[in-house]
């Protein structure tokens, strides 16, 4: 086997890449429901496109939609076209491809850059990291702006690196002008900000900017750049004017809020794991090497291509995680670190200058934590669960065993490896964790969340649309799974407005129309608004209620509940 892998490496690194990538992109993507969450909202207007063809304005209960581009839901709807239906695969194939390439992508990146080691760990570590093992299962831009950034930085650090007099200098350059427009495309105009940003101040200390800004990199960039992003742009200003510039450039760009930088710090702990631990052995490790430094008055260089490619992503993580800080960003945005945290976790495992012992003592610490941690979450489980709604109990109930068998199964499998004192040995057990972990998220764990009350809301907007009968929500906030099974316009009533909900139940009040409400804010409605409603069924979360009295044989929603 080993005389094979050394005749043949080429092939079993992109067999090994293929064969974990099978399983751990696209296992079980249909297994669960649309979820009530970005994802939600992408299906809505993507099914409104493959509904409608049009793919020229965006479009979300039946409002036009300025807040992303539309590139992303463009892939969706032609996904969706593709097996002329609008179902969970069609809606997720275009995620899970993305993710494939994002992979095979980090290979080559590694193995042109460093190694073919190098770049086998570093897409392993990648494709198993738990922040994208999760986000490559649901429907949503970020693994794909992920990828269109960091493609673009590879480009743009790739063109730095070349000798002075390269000709394939301008080419790189252009690549990443290239990749720069399609992210501006994806996630808006941050798609050319973010890495113009990061390559400046990655060549002001390399002493390169001069190279960057030349005429035949910079101005035939934007020239490839240009003609990609400004009709779609230009075509929206025409069609919206000041609405869109307020909605689509000034509030996610320019409208900068200050977060917590240590909450973020903390929350990318658990996106990265199971390899936090290691990227923070690596943080160590270079904190001691520049301690080292200053006491021999060692001048800051860049000589060696690890060197370059280190710092370079030091300089990325930190620019997008203050990036991620200062504006209003959700957590998915996380993921935007994990490729720079993936090549200098690499670095740190394959680096040649990184001292043996010190690597040992962070493996074994970050083994024996994670061990730990299993184990914990074992007992918790098998406490904690006896306390849960029923509803939540009852689907608890049904993997409860399997979790606590498997992740003690892992627990000791990792620390019998730990004996083994190899760092890939160990680190084996650390891609098999996540193999058990995404099997548990889409057999049970999405299918929970869904669960707990987004299943009632998909229910009673399927059964309004069925019946064509308007629907209203109260006190709810804008539910992308209630627009994702609506055709007509939904009534997203919030609780300063009772005087709107009363208009709205009194002027359809010969018309039959849907109200939804929490359960826990039915007393309080009733006692706000002075038009009568009546029950027409009640779910553990949800409950909804007619404008006029249904006679009893009217009422099917039981048996509709139940077919669902």
């Amino acid at each position: 086997m080993q005389e094979f892998i050394k005749k043949h490496p080429e092939f079993c690194a992109l067999s090994l890449l293929t064969l974990l990538c099978a399983f751990f992109l696209f296992f079980g993507i249909d297994f669960y429901p649309i979820l009530d969450n970005s994802e939600a909202m992408f299906a809505s207007i993507s099914k409104n496109i493959f509904a409608t063809d049009d793919f020229k304005v965006l479009m979300l209960n039946m409002q036009p939609f300025l807040d992303k581009p539309p590139l992303y839901f463009w892939l969706i709807a032609k996904s969706m076209q593709l097996f002329s239906m609008c179902n969970e695969l069609s809606i997720r194939l275009p995620n899970a491809i993305i993710s494939l390439i994002f992979v095979f992508f980090t290979y080559f990146m590694g193995k042109n850059l460093v190694s073919r080691l190098f770049g086998v760990t570093s897409s392993i570590i990648l494709l198993t990291s738990l922040s994208y093992l999760l986000l490559s299962h649901i429907a949503i831009l970020t693994i794909a702006f992920s990828f269109l950034l960091t493609s673009a930085l590879y480009f743009g650090f790739y063109a730095s690196i070349q000798e002075e007099k390269s000709s394939k200098t301008k080419y790189f350059w252009w690549a990443f002008y290239l990749f720069c427009a399609i992210a501006c495309l994806v996630k808006g105009l941050i798609g050319i900000i973010l890495p113009l940003l990061i390559l400046i101040i990655y060549n002001i200390f390399s002493k390169n900017l001069k190279s960057m800004f030349k005429p035949i990199n910079f101005l035939v960039g934007m020239l490839i750049f240009l003609p990609i992003t400004l009709p779609w742009y230009y075509e929206m200003y025409v069609l919206f004017g000041s609405s869109f510039v307020k909605n689509y450039i000034y509030i996610p760009h320019f409208k900068l809020l200050f977060k917590n930088l240590i909450y973020y710090l903390l929350l990318f702990i658990p996106a990265f794991m199971p390899w936090s631990f290691i990227f923070i052995g690596y943080v160590l490790s270079t904190i001691k090497t520049v301690i080292a430094r200053l006491k021999n008055s060692t001048r800051f260089s860049l000589i060696t291509l690890e060197q370059k490619l280190n710092f370079f992503c030091l300089t990325s993580f930190v620019l997008i995680l203050l990036y991620i800080s200062l504006s209003e960003k959700s957590i998915y945005s996380l993921l935007l670190l994990i490729p720079s945290a993936t090549i200098l976790t690499t670095y740190f495992l394959c680096g040649s200058d990184i001292n043996e012992l010190f690597k040992k003592k962070v493996v074994s610490f970050s083994t024996y934590t994670l061990a730990t941690f299993f184990t914990v979450s074992t007992i918790s489980l098998a406490f904690f669960y006896m306390f849960l709604p029923l509803n939540l109990y009852e689907h608890v109930q049904k993997f409860k065993n399997f979790v606590i068998i498997g992740i003690n199964f892992v627990s000791i499998l990792m620390l019998l490896k730990l004996k083994n004192k190899s760092v890939l040995s160990t680190l084996t057990t650390y891609v098999f964790s996540m193999f058990f972990i995404i099997v548990f998220t889409v057999v049970h764990g999405f299918n929970m969340f869904y669960f707990s009350g987004e299943n009632e809301l998909v229910t009673y907007a399927k059964y309004a649309t069925n019946k064509n009968i308007k629907l209203i929500t109260y006190n709810l906030p804008v539910k992308p799974s209630i627009l994702m099974e609506s055709s007509d316009y939904v009534y997203f009533v919030q609780s300063g407005e009772v005087n709107e909900l009363n208009k709205l139940l009194e002027d359809n009040r010969k018309d039959l129309s849907y109200l939804i409400l929490r359960n826990k804010d039915i007393q309080k409605t009733l006692d706000k608004i002075d038009s009568k409603i009546y029950l027409v069924d009640s779910g553990d979360k949800y409950s909804l209620f007619s404008n006029i009295e249904l006679p009893k044989k009217a009422i099917s929603m039981s048996k509709f509940f139940n077919e669902q």
